[in-house]
């Protein structure tokens, strides 16, 4: 009788071990595909959008720059900036949360003095993590002082390509003096970091905004606009991507260039460089 149960327990001992080392290779083997899925979603996307318009009379291209909170891409973000230089733009948008709601926002600056080497139109509005800081009033006056142009109560009307381009910040609504001088063949944008509240500005053309993060974590086909973002709550609407607005507006959102602090989280949401071809 012993004879014959001892293959049985050697039997059952290695089932055991197998059924262990099938668990620990099945465990192993989503540790490492979560952490490359992580990795994956933390590596820069350069998007390209086509903005055809009745009022573009030379093709231009604008880079749209959302959501920064101060996240290093390279030494002196030589890495990003290398990007936006490769895309040529002739009118640069910055929509808010350049810089995080602490720290002294060195990152930042960095991108901000790069930009301006391009030698064309820089354009800035706050974000909430900007509007959270005590030093909003001093981050703004030295934006200027630089020659970052920063809208308060009038379109900011620029000449770019032969093309007539008025842009607005968030606190500026039409219905008011902001595009009596503005011809009506020129581009309208409004550029504001909250995309939930694009509806109030259906009228513009264009609208630039980020905010959203992508919605975090994405789930392809599911979940593609994300779970969750600030202003819109779970399963969002407006997180990245163009979208068309009643009245014939474009609204732009990006995902956002932050992977460090703000948002660090992201899965099938990687960090966005936007470009929009206008024509």
């Amino acid at each position: 009788m012993l004879k014959k149960t001892k293959p049985k327990l050697k039997l059952n001992l290695i089932k055991s071990k197998k059924g262990r080392l099938l668990l620990a290779s099945l465990f192993v083997f989503s540790v490492i595909a979560v952490l490359l899925l992580f990795l994956h979603s933390r590596i820069l996307e350069i998007t390209v959008y086509e903005f055809a318009h009745e009022s573009v009379a030379a093709p231009f291209t604008i880079a749209f720059i959302a959501d920064h909170h101060n996240t290093k891409y390279g030494a002196e973000q030589e890495s990003l900036l290398t990007l936006i230089r490769e895309g040529e733009p002739d009118l640069i948008l910055l929509g808010g949360d350049i810089f995080c709601h602490v720290g002294n926002g060195e990152e930042s600056w960095h991108l901000v003095h790069g930009l301006l080497q391009l030698d064309v139109p820089v354009i800035y509005v706050s974000g909430n993590h900007e509007m959270n800081r005590s030093d909003l009033y001093s981050i703004t006056q030295q934006l200027r002082r630089l020659g970052v142009i920063v809208p308060t109560d009038e379109a900011i009307v620029l000449d770019i390509r032969g093309n007539t381009v008025a842009v607005a910040g968030q606190n500026i609504h039409r219905d008011g003096e902001v595009f009596n001088a503005v011809s009506d063949d020129a581009l309208t944008i409004m550029l504001t970091h909250f995309p939930e509240i694009a509806k109030f500005y259906s009228d513009f053309d264009l609208i630039f905004a980020g905010h959203a993060h992508g919605g975090q974590v994405r789930v392809p086909l599911l979940f593609p606009n994300g779970l969750y973002a600030p202003g819109q709550g779970r399963f969002p609407e407006y997180t990245g991507g163009s979208y068309s607005l009643e009245g014939g507006c474009t609204l732009i959102v990006s995902r956002g260039l932050s992977v460090e602090r703000s948002a660090a989280f992201r899965l099938f949401n990687r960090p966005e460089l936007v470009f929009v071809e206008a024509s």
